[in-house]
């Protein structure tokens, strides 16, 4: 026979009480990290060519980039395959 033990019930919780609203300082935190979109045209101009010097430098390593990453890619869909036949 298996006894049936009932859950500890803990107090009653008011319905009426409201949640607790976040602190003042809390709120204010929040409003300060989110920032403003720069108005300056040379900080696009900047971003612009930040991503193009990005994708100039990978073209460039792509003779070495290319290689790691498809023995990484080979390396995760093999290893099943290599534990089985190890086994």
């Amino acid at each position: 026979m298996v006894a049936v033990v009932p859950p500890p019930q803990g107090p009653p919780i008011p319905l009426d009480v409201d949640p607790p609203e976040p602190h003042a300082a809390a709120i204010e935190a929040a409003n300060e990290t989110e920032m403003p979109l720069p108005s300056d045209p040379r900080t696009f101009f900047l971003g612009g060519l930040f991503g193009l010097g990005v994708l100039a430098a990978l073209y460039v390593a792509s003779s070495i980039i290319l290689p790691v990453m498809l023995a990484l890619v080979l390396n995760l869909l093999l290893q099943p395959a290599v534990r089985l036949l190890g086994r």
